[in-house]
């Protein structure tokens, strides 16, 4: 069936929140109408966006079902066309000691070539920003919570960069140095890199974008995709404004440049003593300096004044005031050459403007000067756009199979190869490696895959470890919407072993009308690598038991207890922020939950609902790089250990943590914290919180570190952080989680502590699902002695004295939690480890060590009262009788 082209209009869910911002942002943005439609600085006026988390482009679906793209931050949704992106100097603090993250060094890494050349530095907007700061900016792609997909094929559409104006390259990527997967490509203008990438709803990544050059670009994007009728869909192209490098511009729009030059004159330029010229930043006083260019315009006048715009390869980079005669800039230019221009207007009407001549330059090399000697006669005007190409609608296929290859590699990295036999094909590669059919009819992979194609080919990188045996390998190859073909989606092999390749072919779906293609099987299209037939019959794993679905309930009703994890929402995969917020009698913590596991969009839930749960997949072995002593919270040196990285696997869970919706900096005397005081973990067991302390992962700051007793988690800005979590044992941990800080005027505030539940590997999650939990105490029973009490423990309710299951408080029933420390203060904890609590221990030893006579004689006493009071009742009857009688004369019996 020959797809449609229309414009895409649709009905389903909306997101009426998104609407309302957007439609509030664009009548706000009247205000500025009567300005001047070009500027002096080209984003003079505009909504500048800059230090802080900006999701642009941002896709959105209006009730119509026509999709468009903004650029969205803390305020709502932008117009591309009112706002701009400023990428400047950023530090990690303002501190004498600041660390720069606006840089990005290309380093000797063959994966890392297409930037350029190693120590070739350039303009950068860091993926992870530091020290709770998010400076210069931000950025990632997203979408609406409630993004409208479901006539979408596959559930998703395609994010285009249909083509980039402006000096230098543009890279996006996320970089892990020293890892086994240390470069994913996204977007970029690169022959090499990819031109779309996949949008879901709730998308929300981080993302470190490269200029190559510093100046102005304007990106532009569209989002596209297929209907499971054929319909081409796509939004109207919107083109995003990003100032890389300069300064920030205005919040007033100014008089365009044009307009200032062209105003008469009365000097003769021959007359002017104009100079601008560019050398090494003579003077590095914080990091980065080093790095840094000094472009200087001297009019040779001290009496002058005006405006000096300075110019990259024609592209505006920044405004600069002329002050008795002067101007100057320290830029981070390329290594590779670049033509600066400088046009000067003064502020009288008599002096000569100036155009200069071009100068060319590199970093580092030797300073170059021109005068006003040598003039160029135009405003300088970029020449550098570049346009790529995207299939028009209705664009036909010529061969619809595509190879997909398995080719294991060294040090533990494999590749997923796909080769089309239409050599024009392009688009996105989707799938994963899963246990068995029970988990791929769950969508849950043991190992998340994703990447693009084009030109017929793409790779893209895994890494091999902790993959299970005779696995499935499911690929979807999605070819973009334009070809109007579903997915060529299938299992690869159904006896997936990480060493062992594999090979298969499959072919691009017609439309039918339905949203998922057939998912095609070894032996439909030919033999598996084994050479043996499979006709696809039999489903590995088909009897085994179905994953833990959410809150399902297991066990007898003759078990002492509920499970731990009954009636929660488990969480195995997906964004999760534990978040903090400011309220009119303190601060409030609660779970944002964007998973959409439990629900179709993103919900915010109760911490005490939900169960983190982190499979055997997240298991990793200690690397050489996490070898240092601070980290021994993992665990031995080459042990296994279970981990979440900072940035997202979307195998696992991925937790932040967010106080955006908290003042930290205006109404508090130093940082909020989060505090995750242990409850029950498991015996022997160690945990912590880490984050990168460098731009690119190479160092970390360690946030939380149980065997320190460390267990808050600072935040000095309003902020939304995302970490690495490790676990070094399997079992169930079991937290107070809370918030806490004091306030400006001395005040103490503290969150109420919720329980978080965390299960780590798969024995765990069954153990929570089915095994019971020990009854905690009655509080306030009379004439009952207190728990014993150890001076090194902390103080706890009256735990669970019967032996049981590890680490399983009565959810139903549960007992007063701990009382949380001062705000601002450290939990205090065991000093020993090894003598944290060990949750129930069915041994002679742990039996005995949690005895306690209370319990014996409770149950005695208490039969031994009722019978007492019985008898005292028959004993009284009679009089009780007669009282009654004699006081009420209407009495039954009288």
């Amino acid at each position: 069936m020959a797809p449609q082209l229309r414009r895409s209009r649709a009905t389903g869910r909306r997101s009426r929140n998104i609407r309302l911002a957007v439609a509030v942002t664009a009548a706000l943005s009247t205000t500025f109408a009567g300005l001047p439609a070009a500027t002096a600085g080209p984003d003079d006026g505009k909504k500048i966006l800059t230090r802080e988390h900006i999701d642009a482009p941002y896709t959105v679906r209006d009730e119509a079902g026509v999709f468009d793209l903004y650029a969205h931050n803390n305020e709502g949704a932008h117009k591309f066309s009112e706002s701009a992106v400023w990428i400047g100097k950023g530090y990690n603090s303002d501190g004498a000691d600041k660390k720069q993250q606006y840089q990005f060094t290309v380093a000797d890494n063959e994966r890392l070539s297409y930037l350029g050349t190693p120590g070739d530095t350039y303009v950068y907007s860091p993926e992870t920003p530091l020290g709770g700061r998010q400076d210069p900016a931000w950025l990632g792609y997203g979408a609406e919570k409630d993004l409208n997909v479901d006539d979408m094929l596959n559930g998703r559409v395609s994010l285009d960069l249909l083509s980039v104006d402006g000096p230098g390259e543009v890279e996006q990527l996320q970089y892990r140095s020293g890892q086994a997967i240390d470069v994913l490509r996204l977007l970029g203008t690169s022959a090499s890199s990819p031109r779309s990438i996949s949008i879901e709803p709730g998308e929300h990544n981080h993302i470190g974008t490269v200029f190559t050059k510093p100046g102005r670009y304007e990106l532009k994007f569209q989002t596209s995709g297929l209907r499971k009728d054929g319909t081409y869909v796509a939004s109207e192209p919107r083109t995003m404004v990003i100032q890389a490098g300069g300064q920030q511009p205005k919040s007033e729009a100014t008089k365009p440049l044009q307009e200032r030059y062209n105003q008469a004159r009365t000097a003769n330029l021959a007359e002017a003593n104009y100079r601008l010229s560019v050398a090494k930043k003579a003077d590095p006083t914080v990091d980065g300096d080093d790095k840094l260019s000094t472009i200087s315009f001297d009019a040779g006048n001290p009496e002058l004044s005006g405006t000096v715009t300075l110019f990259v390869d024609g592209y505006f980079l920044t405004d600069l005031e002329v002050e008795n005669g002067k101007a100057s800039w320290d830029e981070l230019l390329s290594a590779q050459e670049s033509n600066i221009q400088a046009v000067f207007t003064p502020d009288d009407e008599t002096s000569a403007h100036w155009i200069s001549a071009p100068l060319a330059y590199s970093a580092g090399q030797a300073g170059v000067e021109t005068t006003s000697d040598n003039h160029a006669e135009q405003l300088p005007k970029g020449n550098n756009l570049r346009t790529f190409n995207f299939p028009a609608p209705n664009t036909a296929v010529t061969n619809d199979e595509v190879t997909v290859k398995y080719v294991p590699g060294a040090n533990g990295v494999g590749e997923i190869v796909v080769e089309a036999k239409d050599p024009k094909l392009q688009g996105l590669i989707t799938g994963g490696i899963y246990e068995n059919e029970a988990w791929l009819e769950k969508g849950t992979a043991d190992r998340e895959l994703a990447g693009t194609f084009q030109d017929g080919k793409g790779t893209l990188r895994f890494g091999e470890e902790y993959l299970p045996e005779n696995a499935l390998l499911k690929i979807d190859v999605i070819p973009h919407a334009g070809f109007g073909r579903k997915a060529a989606s299938g299992i690869v092999t159904d006896k997936f072993n990480a060493g062992t390749s594999a090979e298969a072919t499959f072919r691009l779906g017609e439309i039918d009308g339905s949203l998922e293609p057939e998912l095609q099987r070894p032996g439909q299209t030919g033999q598996d690598d084994s050479g043996t037939e499979n006709s696809g019959a039999q489903n590995p794993g088909a009897e085994q038991q179905e994953p833990p679905k959410n809150n399902e309930q297991q066990g007898s009703d003759e078990q002492a207890g509920h499970p731990v994890c009954e009636d929660k929402v488990l969480l195995n995969r997906g964004h999760v922020d534990i978040l903090g917020r400011r309220t009119k009698d303190g601060l409030d913590i609660a779970l944002k939950d964007d998973t959409r596991l439990a629900a179709d969009k993103s919900v915010e839930r109760s911490l005490e609902d939900v169960v983190f749960v982190i499979r055997d997949n997240a298991k990793r072995k200690r690397p050489e790089q996490l070898s240092d002593e601070k980290y021994n919270f993992i665990g031995e040196k080459g042990s296994e250990f279970y981990y979440l990285p900072q940035a997202q696997d979307k195998a696992v869970l991925w937790p932040g943590y967010n106080t955006e919706a908290i003042p930290v900096q205006d109404e508090f005397d130093g940082p909020v914290s989060l505090n995750l005081v242990p409850r029950e973990t498991p015996e022997n067991s160690s945990w912590g919180v880490f984050i990168d302390k460098g731009s690119f992962g190479g160092d970390h700051e360690i946030l939380a570190d149980s065997t320190k007793q460390d267990y808050s988690i600072e935040s000095h800005y309003s902020a939304h952080t995302h970490v690495h979590w490790a676990f070094s044992h399997p079992g169930i941990y079991t937290f107070d989680a809370s918030y806490s800080g004091k306030t400006k005027d001395g005040t103490e505030l503290k969150s109420d502590s919720h329980e978080l539940v965390v299960t780590v590997g798969e024995e765990a999650l069954e153990t929570c699902k089915t095994a019971p939990a020990p009854k905690p105490d009655q509080p306030d029973q009379p004439d009952q002695p207190n728990q014993p009490s150890n001076p090194n423990q902390p103080s706890k309710p009256n735990p669970p004295s019967q032996p049981g299951t590890p680490g399983k408080p009565e959810t139903p029933e549960k007992p007063e939690k701990p009382g949380a420390p001062e705000s601002g203060k450290k939990p205090e904890s065991p000093k020993d480890p090894d003598k944290q609590s060990t949750p129930g221990s069915s041994s002679p030893k742990g039996f005995f060590s949690n005895f306690n006579t209370v319990h014996l004689l409770a149950p005695v006493l208490g039969i031994v009262f009722i019978a007492r009071m019985v008898a005292l009742l028959a004993e009284l009857q009679p009089q009780i009788a007669h009282f009654f009688t004699s006081k009420m004369p209407n009495f039954p019996g009288k």
